[in-house]
């Protein structure tokens, strides 16, 4: 769903739920006897390109089964100027990108981060501010996936 924000007119589906990291939950998919063969590179594999789904789709490029620069990065340009407003959300994206703002914005739409990320974008383009508890969950996985032991906000 595209969403008009500050007169910005940004391709970003507000209402799509991520699915790569809970797609173990999925009983039909854990049951069978394929998926219980899977190594770890396999299971790593299947992670990483729900995950590629789950960022298109975000972006609006279904059914598509590649990146596509030329449409993200703009939008992700655009989506940083909206997004920059949000202190927390600031601080965040200028500790990750090392004082670069869509640097740090793209790096919170990492596999690593994408699952905290995006419910917090959501929130914001839809209602103007962020739960605690989601920017307390976005905060906490950016400590663990970086081993960042000091404060950085």
């Amino acid at each position: 769903m595209e969403r008009k924000t500050d007169s910005l007119m940004i391709p970003y589906n507000i209402f799509y739920q991520c699915h790569y990291k809970d797609y173990k939950n999925n009983q039909d998919l854990i049951q069978t006897e394929e998926f219980q063969s899977f190594s770890k590179e396999e299971e790593y594999f299947l992670e990483k390109k729900i995950y590629q789904d789950d960022l298109l789709s975000i972006f609006g490029i279904e059914n598509e089964s590649e990146f596509h620069d030329d449409i993200i990065n703009p939008i992700i340009t655009e989506l940083c100027i909206l997004l920059e407003k949000q202190e927390d959300l600031k601080s965040f994206m200028l500790w990750l990108g090392e004082g670069d703002l869509e640097m740090g914005l793209m790096i919170m739409f990492s596999m690593d981060l994408l699952f905290v990320s995006h419910p917090c974008f959501c929130e914001f383009l839809e209602k103007g501010q962020i739960s605690s508890e989601k920017l307390d969950l976005l905060k906490r996985e950016i400590q663990t996936v970086f081993d960042s032991h000091s404060s950085f906000i």
